[in-house]
């Protein structure tokens, strides 16, 4: 049994990858407003929250609780028995969820460290995992290896007819592969910061919006996620189907280099790295970046943009950010920004205009209809009233004048 060192928060790498960020800072009137509205949530608790209030938590509206269980193969938080305890007590649901580090143990040794842990599943009650790079730690292994690892975790975890969650922010998504397991096990996403969470198409089901939300019964600011699909329910053991069969491993991606259009290269001296942007054949803007040791990425910016569509970017040192623009499909703009150390939210500018011309126009055949329809609304030139006051002119200068006004005529 390969241990991992002591996480020194409850998702490290989460509220790393957004310090600097602005946060949504819900109270307890915008909870009330987010369930009135018939919206659902729930607050992220673990040891570093202390002693919770789980009776006033349900009172504030909460849909349930998602509580940090234990990590690795090292230990249980040290809250996780009594804040389950608590939240039975009051009727509370739970979820579960365990952070992983498949850099140093197997995915059957974590998912039995994690089983061991929470007992029997009670129904109404869920389970997930977490991913996300500890920065006290070595890193997640990039591409498949954190997909097959991820997936045969997700299959030992709980009981055979339950599909439990996976949890990370939407830039760890691309470079560690997770996509395709959101067909099968249901993704919880983590993006402050932004007004809406950038999806990557994946459909989430969970959205960890915050970090700074002030919960009634909770001591300090805590984690809270809002359901953007379904119930907190459907998320439990007996809700959901029998899982389906792990997805076969993914073709391998094409090489960049077949698949790039116009490519913007960003020298970020203020940041100390070099990056890329570029839209594939897909209308996806994507993004890679070295930062003196190797190329991360890539990752995904924006989808629905025309394929291999023009970047623009550059670095603004005055506002501290990076700003990438180009073209969506339906001729709208898209500009993405991206503070010095965050990452990116986008705006949309423009209206729809049926995007860029389609390939095959006959350019001289536009013209000619074009001015077919101009010239008969120009107005007539009166030439005789332009040459009526060079009367006053030497002979020659208005000789040489009517030859050129009849040359530009003629012409």
């Amino acid at each position: 049994m390969i241990d991992a060192p002591e996480p020194r928060d409850a998702h490290p790498g989460v509220h790393g990858e957004h310090i600097g960020l602005w946060r949504r800072f819900h109270t307890l009137a915008s909870l009330r407003t987010l369930t009135a509205s018939g919206g659902e949530w729930a607050p992220d608790l673990s040891e570093f929250n202390g002693a919770v209030d789980m009776g006033a938590i349900k009172q504030a509206g909460a849909a349930g609780v998602i509580l940090r269980c234990g990590f690795g193969t090292v230990r249980e938080d040290h809250r996780w028995r009594t804040n389950r305890a608590n939240a039975e007590a009051v009727g509370l649901p739970w979820i579960a969820y365990w952070m992983c580090y498949p850099s140093y143990n197997p995915a059957g040794s974590e998912a039995a460290a994690f089983n061991a842990v929470v007992g029997r599943l009670p129904a109404g009650c869920g389970m997930a995992a977490d991913c996300e790079n500890d920065p006290g730690a070595r890193p997640w292994p990039g591409g498949s290896v954190s997909r097959d690892w991820l997936a045969a975790f997700l299959t030992a975890v709980g009981p055979s007819d339950y599909l439990p969650v996976w949890y990370c922010s939407t830039s760890f998504v691309g470079p560690h592969s997770l996509g395709s397991l959101a067909g099968t096990w249901p993704w919880w996403e983590a993006a402050y910061g932004v007004s809406a969470p950038n999806e990557l198409g994946l459909a989430p089901k969970l959205w960890q919006e915050t970090d700074r939300a002030t919960v009634p019964g909770v001591p300090g600011p805590c984690d809270v996620s809002v359901v953007l699909r379904g119930t907190f329910a459907a998320l439990l053991y007996g809700s959901t189907p029998a899982p389906a069969p792990p997805p076969p491993p993914a073709a391998p991606a094409p090489l960049l280099e077949d698949d790039m259009g116009d490519i913007a290269y960003l020298n970020a001296t203020a940041l100390g790295q070099q990056q890329v942007y570029w839209v594939d054949a897909a209308g996806q803007l994507l993004e890679q970046w070295y930062d003196g040791k190797a190329w991360n990425g890539p990752v995904v910016i924006a989808t629905g943009l025309a394929p291999r569509t023009p970047v623009s970017a550059q670095a603004v040192d005055a506002l501290k950010q990076i700003q990438v623009v180009a073209r969506l499909a339906d001729g709208r703009i898209v500009q993405a920004v991206a503070d010095y150390g965050g990452w990116f939210s986008t705006v949309i500018h423009g209206v729809a205009d049926g995007g860029l011309p389609v390939p095959g126009i006959d350019a001289a055949a536009l013209i000619a209809a074009l001015l077919a329809g101009l010239v008969p609304h120009l107005q007539v030139i009166d030439e005789a009233a332009l040459l009526a006051h060079l009367d006053t002119l030497p002979p020659t200068t208005a000789a040489a004048v009517k030859a050129g006004f009849a040359k530009a005529l003629a012409g």
